[in-house]
C-alpha cells in the first residue's frame, strides 16, 4: 500500500473517512474486494430508487438467487436503466472482473501482477473526472480533486480505489438526496 494514506490523497466527505481508514490497513487483495462491494451496495442504493417500495419483494430480489443479487446485474440493469454512461458501464464490469479476481485468486493476490495492472490502466474515470486542487474542470464534468493527481493514475492500486471511491461517492450522493429524476415517473442521464 502507498505510503500515503488514501484519505490523505483524496478530498472525501465525511461519511467515506472511514472506509479509506480501513483501505489504508488492508492487503491489496483486500482494498480489491472492500472497494468493489462497497461500490456494489452504493449501486443498489441508486436502483432501489427507481422501485417501489415494497421490502419483502425487495430483499428477494436483491438477496440470495434474486435477479439483482449480484454485481453484475446490478451494473447491467442500472445501465439498462440510463444511471450511466458506457465508459461508466465498462469501467464498473473492470472493477467487479478485478474484485472477482481479488476473491478467487489462489496466489497473492496484486494491483501490479500484469494482468491486474493492465485491466486498471483502462479504467476511464480518472482520465476524465480526477483533477489536481485549483483546477477547473468543465461546468458539466463531476470531478473529483486528488493531490499528486498523476501519481494517482500511474498506480494501479490508487487508480482502482480512487475509482471505486469517485463512483461510490456518486452514487450515494444521488441515493441519499432521492431526486425526483430518479423516482418510478421518470429518469434523466445522470452526470457520470
Amino acid at each position: 500500500m502507498p505510503e500515503k494514506k488514501i484519505s490523505e490523497r483524496f478530498y472525501l466527505p465525511d461519511f467515506m473517512k472511514p472506509i479509506a481508514d480501513e483501505l489504508d490497513g488492508a492487503s491489496e487483495r483486500a482494498t480489491g474486494l472492500v472497494a468493489g462491494a462497497i461500490l456494489d451496495e452504493a449501486l443498489s442504493s441508486i436502483i432501489k430508487l427507481r422501485l417501489i417500495e415494497d421490502a419483502k419483494i425487495t430483499k428477494e430480489v436483491f438477496e440470495g438467487q434474486g435477479g439483482l443479487a449480484t454485481f453484475s446485474s446490478k451494473i447491467t440493469v442500472a445501465r439498462l436503466m440510463n444511471f450511466y454512461s458506457d465508459e461508466t458501464y465498462s469501467d464498473l464490469n473492470i472493477i467487479r472482473k478485478i474484485r472477482n479476481d481479488a476473491a478467487h485468486a489462489t496466489q497473492p493476490f496484486s494491483f501490479s501482477s500484469q494482468s491486474t495492472a493492465n485491466r486498471v490502466r483502462s479504467l476511464k474515470v480518472p482520465e476524465k473526472h480526477f483533477f489536481e486542487p485549483g483546477t477547473e474542470p468543465g461546468h458539466d464534468v463531476a470531478a473529483m480533486f486528488i493531490d499528486e493527481v498523476a501519481e494517482v493514475k500511474a498506480d494501479p492500486l490508487l487508480r482502482y480505489v480512487g475509482t471505486a471511491i469517485f463512483l461510490t461517492w456518486n452514487f450515494t450522493v444521488w441515493a441519499d438526496q432521492k431526486p425526483e429524476r430518479l423516482r418510478p415517473q421518470g429518469l434523466q442521464t445522470c452526470a457520470i
